[in-house]
């Protein structure tokens, strides 16, 4: 099991660039739960295609790029877009 005395040193630093939209600077993070959610969706639908032998997809995941990528995959061709 790791102990402190096992790791590095760490060097903390903070950048704080406000925001010039406003008098105070501040910044909402209203956006923060989303961050995720596409790449979860990219991830899914390649899990969805593994049986084609779909390794990745290129976002954003149109559905001609969904389609493009099982036929190149039937026919035995590149199917990483």
């Amino acid at each position: 099991m790791p102990r402190a005395d096992n790791f590095p040193i760490f060097e903390l630093d903070r950048t704080t660039t406000p925001a010039p939209q406003n008098p105070i600077g501040a910044k909402g993070v209203g956006e923060t739960g989303t961050i995720a959610s596409s790449q979860a969706v990219v991830n899914a639908v390649v899990d969805a295609l593994a049986p084609f032998g779909i390794k990745s997809l290129d976002m954003p995941l149109t559905p001609e790029r969904v389609w493009r990528a099982i036929q190149a995959a039937r026919a035995g061709g590149s199917s990483g877009q």
